[in-house]
């Protein structure tokens, strides 16, 4: 009897060493080794390091642009996510807003919050809810419009940004223009409590010369040391 419980306690341990084993062995295969991943072909990289960042560079032949990606990575049986660094990511946020009783009754004036430097190298536009209806703001920080959407508190406000001097960089920038987030006007004074009456509006820019050059990176799939596209189609024998 006792023989037989000791045996069983045995097997018992062997099972577990067995999933234990199988466990790390996964786990190892899965594991995305650090380094940089080249492709001769387009002179693009990938540089993973071991805190599960990356960076991805290329100015190559295909496309004669300039490109880069940074950010954090994913790895999921097999399946590199590239999850970007939204610092790169054109933003624009509420800064100030108060009543200015010296413009018109109806109007609206926007306020672009920014150092002459940075203002200097770009040119700022939005739409005021259509498209035919554009505001620019040319060389000056403050544009006074009428609002043409029913009531004073709808729509939202999308900053466009293009480079004054787009042939600075050689090769070409990837995107000609960039498009911020939306700012609802309904949710510029929804956290005070006073719920102030408004017609200025300042608005935070965060924008730099980089994010015209930043992209996202598609998922790869991670096999015998190489970054494939995961979305690159495999052609088949036709029996």
């Amino acid at each position: 009897m006792i023989k037989v419980e000791i045996i069983e306690k045995y097997k018992r341990i062997a099972n577990f060493l067995i999933v234990l084993f199988s466990a790390c062995s996964i786990s190892c295969r899965s594991s995305l080794v650090p380094g940089r991943y080249e492709n001769q072909a387009d002179f693009s990289f990938f540089e993973i390091y071991k805190d599960n960042t990356y960076h991805f560079s290329t100015i190559g032949d295909v496309h004669q642009k300039m490109m880069f990606s940074r950010g954090k990575i994913k790895l999921t049986k097999g399946e590199v996510l590239f999850i970007p660094d939204s610092s790169y990511f054109f933003h624009i946020s509420v800064l100030k807003y108060y009543l200015d009783p010296s413009i018109g009754k109806d109007d609206r004036k926007i306020i672009v919050s920014s150092p002459d430097s940075i203002f200097n190298k770009f040119h700022f536009t939005f739409h005021d809810a259509s498209s035919d209806s554009i505001k620019d703001f040319k060389n000056n920080k403050v544009i006074v419009y009428k609002p043409v959407m029913p009531r004073f508190d709808d729509g939202y406000i999308a900053i466009r940004a293009t480079l004054k001097d787009p042939y600075q960089m050689e090769p070409g920038l990837l995107n000609k223009y960039l498009l911020s987030n939306r700012l609802y006007f309904s949710n510029v004074n929804n956290n005070d409590p006073n719920d102030p009456r408004w017609n200025v509006l300042e608005i935070k820019i965060n924008i730099n010369l980089d994010m015209f050059a930043f992209t996202t990176v598609p998922p790869y799939i991670f096999k015998k040391k190489q970054l494939i596209k995961k979305e690159w189609p495999v052609y088949k024998l036709k029996e």
